[in-house]
């Protein structure tokens, strides 16, 4: 099988230090909040309850591309543009270059006509899961929505099982390295050492990864 004439490699080459705003080494976010909050209140348990939670989900981060709006259950929410998407073609030559098997399941690409495989990408994959979990954590919205969590209990008790071992799995493979310190900030009157998460990390471009994967989009509709 000949392969693709437009075919274009992932653009990994892309990888760089992540923009102002992302990962750069500077005052963090939940850092900023600590300190503005600490000024509106004084019951300090409190206090000490709101930062634990924010330490906690700010080692969520990839959430927030999942998630933008406030309300998680909003029609906004559930109706926006997804980060990750569903399918994708590749050639034979492609199946045979990544050592996957040319038994797989075949596919027409709807824009060339021509026949390749059905494939996708681990990152949109792991997306999808961790989006799961999220409608999970608000089952009682999601449970009407028509979505994955709209199914019998015993299905979605398997679908998040699922999800929580291939997250677990990739964040074990991938083993991020990045060192983090811990702070005080006896100013607050807090002697607790808090996480500081504003470390640099080199990230690869994910836009550009995306665009790709779009580039080669297909439907359930398509199979060969």
């Amino acid at each position: 099988m000949a392969p693709r004439d437009d075919y274009e490699a992932v653009p990994l080459d892309d990888e760089k230090p992540s923009e102002a705003g992302s990962w750069e080494t500077r005052p963090s976010a939940d850092e900023a909040y600590r300190i503005q909050e600490a000024r509106k209140t004084a019951n300090h348990w409190l206090w000490i309850g709101h930062i634990a939670l924010l330490s906690i989900s700010t080692t969520l981060f990839t959430l927030a591309t999942c998630m933008r709006y406030a309300k998680p259950s909003s029609l906004a929410v559930t109706t926006q543009y997804s980060t990750y998407f569903g399918d994708m073609s590749i050639t034979l030559e492609e199946v045979t270059r990544l050592g996957l098997s040319p038994d797989s399941l075949k596919i027409t690409d709807p824009k060339t006509g021509r026949v390749g495989y059905r494939a996708a990408i681990e990152v949109f994959h792991q997306l999808h899961c961790l989006n799961l979990l999220r409608q999970f954590s608000y089952k009682e919205y999601y449970a009407t929505e028509g979505g994955d969590i709209d199914a019998p209990a015993a299905d979605v008790r398997g679908h998040v099982d699922h999800c929580i071992e291939t997250l677990r799995m990739n964040l074990m493979c991938q083993a991020d390295i990045g060192v983090f310190t811990f702070k005080v900030y006896p100013e607050l009157g807090d002697d607790d050492p808090w996480p500081d998460f504003s470390t640099l990390h080199t990230c690869r471009n994910f836009e550009g990864i995306r665009d790709w994967a779009r580039g080669r989009a297909v439907t359930w509709d398509d199979n060969a």
